[in-house]
C-alpha cells in the first residue's frame, strides 16, 4: 500500500498566499497620477455676470491650459499654465460677441493631448448706450484672438 502526498491542497495554500502576499505589497506602491482637467468656472450652461470671463480649474502638474471657440476650434481664446495643479485664464467678449459661446478647454504636455472639455455659457447682453471700446478691457478677445 502507497501513500500519496496531498500535493493539491498545498500547492493551492502556497497560491494563494503569494497572490495575498502580491496584493498586500501593492498596496504600499504609490497610486498613479489620475489628475485631470477639471473646469470649476464657468460651469456648463452657466450666465457669468460680465463679458470677461474668468475661466479656473485644475490639470495636470506642469501642463499648459489652452482655451477655444468651440465653435471654431482653431481660434485660441487664451492660455493658462498649471502651477501647483490649478490654473486661471481671462477671456474678454467684445461688444460684436453673441451671448451664447461654446469653450473648448484641453490641457497639453509638450505637444501630447492630456485631457479635453467644453463648457456652454451664456454672456450678458449688452446694455442701451453702453460704450463701444473695439480693444475691450484686454488685447485678447473672442472678437479679435492673438
Amino acid at each position: 500500500m502507497t501513500t500519496s502526498f496531498p500535493w493539491r491542497p498545498i500547492l493551492a495554500i502556497a497560491v494563494v498566499g503569494v497572490l495575498a502576499a502580491g496584493g498586500a505589497a501593492l498596496t504600499f506602491l504609490p497610486a498613479a497620477s489620475d489628475a485631470r482637467l477639471v473646469i470649476e468656472t464657468p460651469t456648463d450652461g452657466s450666465s457669468p455676470a460680465s463679458r470677461a470671463v474668468t475661466v479656473r480649474g485644475t490639470a495636470p502638474e506642469g501642463s499648459t491650459v489652452r482655451i477655444y471657440d468651440d465653435n471654431s476650434n482653431a481660434i485660441l481664446l487664451g492660455t493658462a499654465d498649471v502651477v501647483d495643479g490649478h490654473f486661471s485664464a481671462e477671456i474678454a467678449y467684445g461688444d460684436g460677441a453673441a451671448t451664447r459661446q461654446g469653450l473648448y478647454i484641453d490641457s497639453t504636455d509638450g505637444g501630447e493631448l492630456l485631457d479635453a472639455d467644453t463648457v456652454a455659457i451664456t454672456l450678458p447682453a449688452l446694455g442701451a448706450g453702453a460704450p463701444y471700446d473695439p480693444e475691450g478691457p484686454s488685447s485678447a478677445s473672442a472678437d479679435s484672438p492673438r
